[in-house]
């Protein structure tokens, strides 16, 4: 009975089973629950909005809504498909970018109710070879194709910002009390992983680490860096 009350107030093709509709009083109420869903996702996926224009993203969103019921009655988690419905929403074909774009934004929500840690400081960093390195739970990253940190920063406050033409990766963090968004290199970016599996630094210095040193810098200066241990490799 509750399944099928949930798809009817969800579905306007199909009626509520076992309650009366009372002058139409069913259908205010499956859209109050529409419009409210459409609404969360709108606050966010805000960049995503600006890209397609307020008309197209409620209705896409309507789509979207009708297929993907809340798993949590919390609302910050809701969404979380939204991306990947993005990769396989034809009407959105012609811009491949943005359900990365959208990951972005899954990531910031991620990042700001993550747990807090403690940061270290730089001088904390010593014997590279042998140092592994703990992020913090607000740390994430999303890979592309496409110059993503660009396009999202051109639809959240910075109109004037240049569009480049090669490939961005995204690192997401939360310095202070908001998250950041900041373009890592390809090389950058795998290395992340390895550090947040506990790899130490040597391993990744047996490779190409000439972006290293970079990567470090901007860790710590998002405060996204909260442990610090040494090993034997």
């Amino acid at each position: 009975m509750h399944s099928e009350f949930v798809t009817a107030a969800l579905n306007p093709d199909q009626p509520p089973v076992g309650i009366p509709d009372q002058s139409g009083r069913f259908n205010v109420y499956r859209n109050n629950i529409v419009v409210g869903l459409i609404d969360a996702l709108a606050t966010g996926f805000p960049a995503v909005q600006r890209i397609v224009g307020i008309p197209f993203f409620r209705a896409m969103a309507g789509a979207f809504v009708r297929i993907h019921l809340p798993k949590s009655p919390i609302m910050m988690e809701y969404g979380v498909e939204f991306p990947q419905f993005l990769r396989r929403f034809q009407p959105v074909a012609h811009l491949p970018y943005l359900p990365d774009v959208a990951l972005i934004e899954l990531m910031q929500r991620r990042a700001y109710h993550a747990a807090d840690a403690q940061p270290v400081t730089m001088d904390q960093v010593i014997n590279l070879h042998s140092l592994k390195i703990q992020l913090a739970p607000a740390v994430h990253v999303v890979r592309s194709e496409y110059p993503i940190v660009d396009i999202w920063r051109k639809n959240t406050g910075a109109p004037d910002q240049v569009i480049g033409r090669t490939a961005q990766n995204a690192l997401i963090s939360r310095p202070q009390f908001d998250p950041m968004v900041d373009p890592i290199s390809s090389q950058q970016i795998d290395m992340i992983d390895p550090m947040a599996a506990g790899k130490p630094l040597g391993v990744l210095m047996a490779g190409d680490a000439t972006d290293l040193p970079d990567l470090l810098r901007l860790l710590i200066s998002r405060n996204a860096i909260t442990g610090l241990s040494h090993d034997h490799i």
